[in-house]
């Protein structure tokens, strides 16, 4: 139980941060996002395309940090279970995580793109790709830290960057 308890710990800070930033999406006035819509709304539709709009927007971030903490668990539970004595023991990045992170990246994509043409219906065209790449930042702000920060001590030095930001000098 103690191996999974910053597991627990790092889902229940993604879920709380996903629902403040949800929160604050929905405080937002959906005419912000009116210079991303297409030129034939005027007037009242669009108030409805710039409501439509933002929805979409929150629905592209939600699923985004859906797959992100989705893809930690998968991490920490894989690192949580994986037997390992000594951090010399664990390649300095390990495929599985790659694998892993390049494998929910990949989903985002594809989900995030799904969900911009599904449900809104005003944007510019030009402007689907940056919802995605939003959605996509999405993912890695709440993807890395969780496995940075919540990776058992034996198992860190397989996450990217992990040791070397943490090096102790040896003066």
């Amino acid at each position: 139980m103690k191996k999974f308890i910053p597991t627990l710990l790092a889902v229940f800070i993604q879920v709380v941060a996903c629902a403040i930033i949800v929160a604050l999406l929905n405080m937002l006035d959906p005419n912000l996002f009116s210079g991303l819509l297409d030129d034939r709304f005027s007037g009242r539709s669009q108030k409805f395309a710039a409501e439509d709009l933002k929805f979409g927007i929150i629905v592209v971030f939600v699923s985004s940090i859906g797959l992100a903490i989705l893809g930690s668990l998968v991490w920490l539970v894989y690192a949580a279970m994986k037997v390992v004595h000594h951090p010399k023991d664990v390649p300095a990045l390990s495929p599985v995580w790659s694998a892993n992170t390049l494998l929910f990246f990949l989903a985002t994509i594809v989900l995030d793109y799904l969900l911009v043409g599904r449900f809104v219906y005003g944007l510019r065209v030009g402007y689907t790709v940056h919802v995605v790449l939003l959605g996509l930042l999405a993912f890695l702000v709440f993807y890395y830290p969780a496995t940075f920060f919540a990776t058992r001590p034996t198992m860190r030095p397989s996450v990217l960057f992990r040791n070397r930001l943490f090096a102790r000098s040896q003066a």
